[in-house]
């Protein structure tokens, strides 16, 4: 058994005056403890609490909040304009009533120390710590290996089998995520990619 714990950290304003200041960004590392008591890091973790109860009560609107950060900009489709879950959202979770969000933005882990379910082990301990009074969960599989594989400069960190696209490839490898984060229990909203 892996002896493996996740450290994570995070810094939030005292008094939150911008749309920003409602997005938590959170970022953790997978430590492993080996037998000499030394720790090692084996991956790390990356998450955004939208806290936007918070935000409305404080005048934003929930397209402010959402881009007020890149990286949750992507998914102000989850919310209509007054901040409340949209359409897509209300129909295929009819339960989700709070309005924050947890965002699982990335997690990785280094070669060596795959196949050991670290990743899933992080990303359900981010859950534990920090998914009370959200609404959704939602996370936007992206094979990290795949970062930039739409320019005409990017190589593949392994050659591709013969006959298979960048296109393909990738796909293959968004799938194969898809099924790894079914594991923890994401559903595929609707038709979109989170």
């Amino acid at each position: 058994m892996i002896n493996a714990t996740v450290r994570f950290e995070t810094t939030r304003a005292a008094q939150p005056l911008e749309p920003s200041d409602h997005v938590l960004e959170i970022d953790g590392e997978i430590l492993l403890l080996g037998e000499d008591e030394e720790t090692t890091t084996a991956g790390t973790i990356g998450l955004f609490l939208v806290s936007l109860s918070t935000a409305v009560e404080a005048g934003f609107s929930a397209l402010e909040v959402m881009d007020s950060h890149g990286e949750t900009a992507d998914f102000f489709d989850l919310y209509d304009d007054a901040g409340n879950w949209s359409d897509l959202v209300t129909k295929q979770f009819p339960d989700a009533f709070d309005s924050d969000l947890l965002i699982a933005n990335r997690a990785t882990v280094k070669p060596k120390y795959r196949g050991k379910g670290l990743g899933i082990m992080a990303v359900t301990t981010a859950l534990d710590c920090f998914s009370r009074g959200c609404g959704l969960v939602v996370t936007k599989p992206f094979p990290l290996q795949f970062e930039g594989w739409q320019s005409p400069d990017w190589k593949p960190p392994q050659p591709l089998p013969r006959g298979m696209t960048k296109q393909r490839a990738f796909e293959a490898a968004r799938k194969k995520l898809e099924n790894y984060w079914a594991r923890v229990g994401f559903r595929r909203i609707g038709k979109t990619e989170m």
